[in-house]
């Protein structure tokens, strides 16, 4: 999508950019999801889960790989409130977006690096509380995410990537990356905290 928004998501769009500006900040999750649902790409029945945990976990610094229009990247920032250092790494830049998530972030004191880069060659030697993989939705993707990052995380995050049995509206398979992340969670022990649907799981490495 870039720097564009499409017609049918116009209003979405000027109704999250002035929730950014206004430096609005929902500290409930109904309320936050419904005003970005449109721009976060996740439906319900995923973000909740990924808020709880959030919020359980209350983690410092977070990762994010995907960004899109910055919705999901928006409602992490609401969910944890001790919040000090966020990278956000997609490989477009959404320029109607990336600058107003940058200083709602620096409002709030938070340190937010917004790249515009391929993924899979980033490098990086800082340890995170919590990477959300949502990029490449293709196996050899995921596999260079997860080597990235595998060492540098406490918890770690993947999305859509939903199988034939999910009962929510994903209709997309993506058989390589599950095998991937299987794979990974074999190789490092990674412990199971949760999972929907097949759709969004997430591991203590």
């Amino acid at each position: 999508m870039g720097s564009s928004i499409k017609r049918h998501r116009r209003k979405q769009w000027e109704e999250f950019a002035l929730l950014l500006k206004n430096k609005t900040r929902i500290e409930t999750f109904n309320k936050a999801f419904n005003m970005v649902s449109a721009m976060s790409g996740l439906y319900e029945i995923e973000a909740k889960p990924i808020w709880d945990f959030l919020q359980k976990i209350n983690p410092v610094s977070i990762v994010e790989i995907g960004r899109c229009m910055g919705g999901s990247l928006w409602m992490f920032g609401c969910a944890c409130a001790n919040l000090k250092k966020v990278l956000s790494i997609d490989i477009e830049s959404y320029e109607l977006s990336d600058p107003l998530l940058e200083e709602w972030f620096k409002y709030y004191k938070v340190d937010c690096d917004i790249k515009v880069e391929d993924s899979t060659q980033y490098q990086t030697n800082q340890m995170w509380d919590f990477v959300f993989i949502d990029g490449g939705h293709t196996g050899s993707i995921v596999k260079s995410d997860i080597k990235i990052w595998k060492d540098h995380c406490k918890y770690i995050g993947f999305h859509d990537f939903a199988d034939k049995g999910s009962k929510n509206k994903h209709i997309r398979v993506y058989t390589d990356v599950v095998e991937e992340i299987q794979k990974a969670q074999k190789e490092n022990n990674w412990k199971q905290i949760g999972q929907r649907g097949r759709s969004e799981i997430i591991f203590k490495t």
